[in-house]
């Protein structure tokens, strides 16, 4: 074998591994959603790992409450879910990009920050791509 099929198979090595980071990544995340239920028991909300409401059950007894106790019982429920979906989501961030940029990350709101640490992400896969496409071009 020689230099430029060592160089031709690290690009494609490194490739490879980029592609499979990234179905990790995406196989995590769907494991980041939570279930909980309400403070009574009544009602039960499933929440994506955005945070969206992906499900909600009313347990029949429920029907029995009043219209505040039943939205309390909802938003109990959901933001127990959220919670829970957050600290699962903090958990996979500390594991794939380290704490620095965790804190900022995991502030409501800052879509900005996890914008800007996912373009450095594809950035820095971006520039290992190029660099082993280069080394290839050098060699041929």
């Amino acid at each position: 074998m020689g230099i430029e099929d060592a160089i031709a198979g690290d690009a494609f090595a490194r490739i490879a591994a980029l592609a499979e980071r990234a179905k990790g990544m995406q196989d995590a995340l769907s494991r980041t959603g939570a279930t909980a239920e309400g403070p009574a028991g009544l009602a039960t909300v499933r929440v994506g790992f955005n945070g969206e409401l992906e499900e909600l059950t009313i347990d029949p007894r429920a029907m029995r409450l009043d219209s505040e106790s039943l939205a309390q019982e909802i938003i109990g429920a959901y933001e127990e879910a959220l919670g829970e979906s957050r600290e699962r989501m903090s958990g996979l961030l500390g594991e794939l990009m380290g704490d620095d940029d965790l804190g900022l990350l995991m502030t409501p709101g800052n879509h900005d920050a996890l914008a800007s640490v996912t373009e450095r992400s594809i950035n820095e896969a971006v520039a290992d791509v190029r660099s082993a496409t280069e080394k290839l071009r050098g060699k041929f």
